[in-house]
């Protein structure tokens, strides 16, 4: 079969494409001006265009630049071969690569199509989930919190539970609270949780359950006692400061809550010269409000049960 031109439909006298999917631009002579005259004549000649390559759906479609009006366009080679070669009387949006192969570009290999018999063509429904199951996300092992079973990935999850595998990974993100009314964690978050937690931090957080313990407090709940940081300081010998950056450490981690001790209010007589707090002038007085910190017994077990999870056995049956 020989190799046809076409104009190339919009760039006519420009450019040509060919029913093998080459794009060339056309000899011509353009009239400019110069130093020496207003009408100069520029004569170009024709060449093949090079065609680079850009990712569509993870599929790298050949396309070309082309310019008119001193502006350019990107353009996709097989539109250019299609719309000069195939009919189109339906009017149809998209172009189909009949061998699946985006860089055979060759007037046969080509259809114009609807977008839902081209994104469902062939092989396109198996290759998107092939390209799903194969992300590193979708691999990665995760964990019923509250079941403290282990799982090799969440499609495995979902076929042990019934539970989306969508809907787990986004738990795993933080985008969701909750799947299937359980908490889910990818497996290695949890272990940079567990390692995040040093011996100092361990030892407040005993400290603290201690103090509580030992004020009387039976039921662990909202109402429980609040710690200060002088008096954990003060029983495991260490800085304050030491004892302030260890708990926000305990925070992030949801083991520590952050609470209010009492609130006062300091009258305008009372304020000493210079008092103020930020912007607030002293004549107006202002709240001094003290805080410290506490930790329930469902947080505790929870740490425990982090603590725990690399003893827990990861799912492996197919029962």
């Amino acid at each position: 079969m020989n190799e046809i031109w076409k104009s190339v439909v919009g760039y006519e006298n420009l450019y040509e494409v060919s029913s093998f999917g080459r794009v060339r631009s056309v000899d011509r002579t353009n009239i400019g001006k110069t130093a020496f005259s207003d009408d100069s004549l520029y004569h170009f000649k024709g060449k093949i265009l090079k065609q680079g390559n850009k990712k569509t759906s993870g599929m790298p479609y050949k396309q070309v630049v082309l310019y008119k009006n001193k502006k350019h366009k990107t353009v996709a080679v097989h539109r250019l071969v299609a719309e000069a070669f195939i009919p189109n009387p339906d009017n149809l949006p998209q172009v189909n690569h009949k061998d699946e192969n985006p860089s055979n570009n060759n007037v046969n290999n080509l259809e114009w199509c609807t977008c839902k018999y081209n994104v469902n063509y062939g092989t396109a429904t198996d290759r998107r989930a092939l390209k799903t199951r194969n992300n590193a996300y979708n691999q990665k092992p995760v964990i019923c919190v509250n079941t403290n079973i282990v799982y090799q990935n969440s499609y495995e999850a979902e076929r042990k539970t019934g539970i989306k595998a969508n809907n787990i990974r986004e738990c795993c993100k933080g985008n969701y609270s909750h799947a299937g009314g359980a908490k889910w964690q990818y497996v290695n978050e949890t272990d940079a949780a567990i390692k995040s937690v040093g011996t100092q931090e361990m030892a407040i957080l005993d400290t603290m359950f201690e103090i509580e313990k030992g004020k009387g407090i039976s039921s662990y709940s909202k109402n429980s006692i609040v710690v200060s940081t002088v008096e954990i300081s003060n029983r495991l010998n260490i800085s304050t400061y030491e004892v302030r950056k260890s708990i926000r450490k305990l925070v992030g981690l949801g083991l520590v809550e952050k609470s209010v001790i009492g609130k006062k209010y300091i009258k305008p007589s009372e304020v000493n010269e210079g008092q103020a707090v930020g912007h607030i002038p002293p004549e107006i007085g202002f709240s001094l409000t003290k805080t410290g910190f506490k930790v329930s017994q469902k947080q505790y077990e929870k740490f425990m049960d982090l603590i725990n999870i690399g003893n827990c056995e990861v799912n492996n049956n197919d029962d």
